[in-house]
């Protein structure tokens, strides 16, 4: 099997202003060389919505690079920092785990909704800090 640095894979130039303007004609000329995976000068990214979805489900294997963010671009104690290292996903695995499964009946798009006004808020609140 090929590892990800082996594969000839699309580029997707995320930081471009042209992209910004028209993802989806970046993403269908992407998806004629991979139908679900690309590179950019970001990180590998899925692009597919179902190979996202299989994906998010093998937390034994996949997790988000959060580990260390903030201490690698130089943010603790800043506004950015502190709610990065606020955010679940930040803890250690195990930690991560126990509080996701014991809070996972309120991770729906219903109790989404119901929390926007609080979301808004806090993210204004953060925005007006920097």
């Amino acid at each position: 099997m090929q590892t990800l640095a082996e594969l000839d894979l699309p580029h997707l130039p995320l930081e471009d202003a042209a992209f910004s303007v028209d993802p989806y004609s970046f993403l269908a000329a992407a998806r004629t060389k991979h139908p679900w995976l690309a590179k950019s000068n970001l990180g590998y990214v899925i692009h597919e919505f179902t190979a996202i979805r299989e994906l998010y489900g093998r937390d034994d294997r996949l997790r988000p690079a959060y580990d260390g963010i903030v201490q690698q671009l130089d943010a603790h104690g800043t506004p950015w920092g502190r709610y990065m290292e606020s955010q679940m996903i930040s803890l250690p695995v195990e930690q991560h785990r126990v509080l996701r499964d014991t809070f996972a009946s309120k991770f729906t798009p219903r109790f989404a909704n119901i929390l926007r006004p609080v979301m808004r808020a806090n993210m204004k609140r953060l925005r007006d800090e920097c």
